[in-house]
């Protein structure tokens, strides 16, 4: 995690009183999100965030890409749901194991599919954001895309090498608003 960039985020949050969705990779495998050392009290500042009223979001496994089907890559969508359902298992249960309740799901890739819904939903997650998912496919309550399902106000951040961090407040209408430049 790019931590330095992130501390600047945090503070225009907590200045702003604004209590974002975060999306937490459980066991990170990803190379490419390891942009500066692990912090040692990691968890313990994951459980503050949700102690302080943000929600905590699943965010995959372990951040590795094994399906090639949605659109380029996925790590839950097209495998087969059995696969799907021991992932997600695997994931809360490290959620689990540092205190973490999983309010919402952030689909890896912004990929996911019916096999996934089933499985969160029998796992009594009922909140997803940030994904694709074809119009018209039903599974239980859950109809249509990820918008329709996603209830919930979260921060998203734009950092790149052009641009400097922003923070936007998206809502489940798909409106977003500039909440502060962090430049």
């Amino acid at each position: 995690m790019n931590w330095s960039v992130w501390a600047r985020i945090e503070l225009v949050l907590t200045k702003q009183s604004i209590k974002p969705m975060l999306a937490v990779v459980p066991d990170n495998r990803d190379p490419k999100l390891m942009i500066e050392p692990a912090r040692l009290d990691f968890w313990d500042c994951v459980c503050a965030w949700q102690a302080g009223g943000w929600s905590i979001a699943l965010h995959g496994f372990e951040q590795l890409y094994n399906a090639v089907l949605w659109p380029a890559y996925s790590e839950f969508a097209g495998l087969p749901y059995d696969a799907q359902r021991a992932k997600l298992d695997q994931a809360l249960a490290v959620f689990a194991r540092h205190g973490v309740r999983a309010d919402a799901w952030v689909a890896p890739a912004h990929t996911f599919d019916a096999s996934t819904v089933k499985a969160l939903l029998e796992l009594g997650i009922d909140v997803i954001s940030d994904g694709f998912y074809s119009p018209g496919q039903t599974v239980g309550s859950v109809v249509d895309t990820a918008a329709d399902v996603a209830v919930q106000a979260h921060a998203l951040w734009c950092v790149d090498g052009l641009l400097s961090p922003q923070v936007f407040l998206r809502t489940g209408s798909g409106s977003s608003s500039l909440i502060s430049s962090l430049a």
